[in-house]
């Protein structure tokens, strides 16, 4: 029932080096450090493992965590995987590429956009497999141009191997073209 001491008393390090594995076994292991603390594994696979309990990696009351990674930065997880911010989250990436094998969902409670820039880009939204499938554009604002479908420097076609219909509940429908185009 006695602890056990080694420190240095007014300046110095503690050294410790072992030829084979270090092994620090108790049941419960405290390191604190009233500087910087730095664990480094060099020549062979590491780990930092929790079992059957949480594990937390945080900055406590400011500072950032930076996980960096030379190769594939590879997050799993058995379950639900959960990133809160309490303000934004930024992903930068020669590509992001994000697979969904059940469903994808992106909500936003302000303005938003997705945006392809550059020339001779294109953006494709596609629902394929065939069956009953529906593409879905749905919007519930109020305004002369609720949905606006714009192509500012080109054409616009729309095919269908079926009919088209293009129904108004409550106003007329009008297809023509600009004076400047009008033909005679």
């Amino acid at each position: 029932g006695q602890n056990l001491t080694i420190s240095t008393a007014t300046s110095g390090e503690l050294i410790v080096n072992s030829a084979g594995t270090l092994d620090i076994d108790g049941v419960a292991v405290e390191v604190d450090a009233s500087s910087g603390l730095s664990l480094d594994g060099a020549g062979a696979a590491s780990n930092l493992t929790s079992t059957g309990a949480n594990l937390t990696v945080s900055t406590a009351t400011s500072g950032e965590l930076i996980v960096n990674s030379a190769g594939v930065l590879d997050i799993d997880s058995a379950s639900t995987m959960e990133i809160t911010s309490g303000a934004g989250i930024d992903m930068d990436g020669t590509s992001i590429d994000i697979d969904a094998s059940v469903g994808l969902s992106l909500d936003a409670a302000d303005d938003s956009n997705f945006t392809v820039a550059g020339a001779s880009k294109s953006l494709s939204i596609i629902n394929s497999g065939g069956g009953t499938q529906v593409l879905g554009l749905l919007s519930e604002g109020a305004g002369v141009n609720a949905l606006a479908l714009t192509a500012s420097a080109g054409g616009m076609g729309l095919q269908a191997s079926k009919a088209i219909n293009i129904d108004s509940t409550t106003d007329s429908i009008v297809i023509g073209e600009s004076l400047a185009n009008a033909k005679s």
